[in-house]
Order: C-alpha cells, then sequence, then structure tokens
C-alpha cells in the first residue's frame, strides 16, 4: 500500500514538471526579436542645431526600435527591454529609460526604445567639426549619419531572457 502511494507521487511530480518544462519551452516560440533599428530626429533646423550642440557638449538622443514577432494568437506582456548602443566594444549609449509592461499583440509588434548617446560615445564616434557638414549631408539624403554601431540588450518576458546583439546603422 504505501508502495503505491509512493509510486503515484512520483508520477504525479513528474506530470507536474513535465508541464512546468513543456510550458516555458513553449513560451520560447511565442516571440522573436526580428530586428533592431536606430535614428536620430531631424525634422527641421531646430533638430539640425540640437544634434550639432549634442555632438559637441551633452550628447545625441536617438531612437532604437525593436520589432517583435508575437507568433501565439493570444496577447501577452513584455516585462522589461533594454538596449545599449556600442561603437566597438565602448559603450557609447545610456538608455534614458526604461521599457516595461508593454502588451504585444499578434503579429508584428514595434517598440521604440529612447537612447542618449553620451558625449563619450559622441567623441568615440570620431567625428570632428569637418565631418559634421558630412554628417548633416548625409541626414539631408538618406537620414542617418552612416555610422554602424552594436545594439546589445535584452528582452524578458515569462521568466524568459532573449539577448540582444546586432549591428546598427544610425
Amino acid at each position: 500500500m504505501r508502495k503505491n502511494i509512493i509510486i503515484i507521487s512520483i508520477v504525479l511530480l513528474l506530470i507536474i514538471a513535465g508541464v512546468y518544462v513543456y510550458k516555458k519551452t513553449s513560451a520560447l516560440k511565442k516571440i522573436e526579436v526580428q530586428g533592431i533599428s536606430g535614428s536620430i530626429k531631424l525634422d527641421n533646423i531646430k533638430d539640425v542645431y540640437t544634434i550639432v550642440q549634442g555632438f559637441l557638449t551633452n550628447g545625441i538622443k536617438a531612437n532604437c526600435s525593436a520589432e517583435i514577432y508575437n507568433f501565439s494568437n493570444s496577447t501577452f506582456n513584455i516585462d522589461s527591454i533594454k538596449i545599449d548602443l556600442y561603437n566597438g566594444d565602448v559603450p557609447i549609449s545610456t538608455q534614458t529609460e526604461i521599457v516595461s509592461n508593454i502588451t504585444i499583440k499578434p503579429g508584428m509588434n514595434k517598440i521604440e526604445i529612447p537612447v542618449l548617446i553620451n558625449t563619450i560615445g559622441v567623441r568615440s564616434l570620431n567625428i570632428t567639426y569637418l565631418t559634421i557638414l558630412d554628417i548633416l549631408q548625409s541626414f539631408y539624403t538618406t537620414g542617418k549619419i552612416n555610422k554602424t554601431l552594436t545594439a546589445k540588450g535584452y528582452v524578458v518576458y515569462s521568466g524568459i531572457t532573449i539577448n540582444l546583439n546586432e549591428n546598427i546603422t544610425i
């Protein structure tokens, strides 16, 4: 009798553990980060002045976008997203606010993550007064300064962490 109770208890524990592992591994297939992009706002002459001032003084505000695809048919929450920009191995940005508690709907979702490329980061881009004109010309034609950076960070949802490491051009 006692042997049967122990066997039934072990079988129930194995079933519970199996359900737990199944839920965790099936959650891994629910979302995928399909791309990260970066941009700097340049809509008018005031934005040009702010960018030039940022090159010279306190840094440049930029936006990173994470495209996250939800494969499931239901919505769920992302606990947090963190992205930092690197020039080689040199960290050049700080995320200006923590992005958290985001509802992800089925299909493609685009999430904006504001970052600040700090003054040390701006200097590591090796931008001089002479290249500012080239950068502004590039902005005018392509909307980017044509600098390749590495976006590193993570997305956390349902206790699962997805690491991010992708080259982007801003």
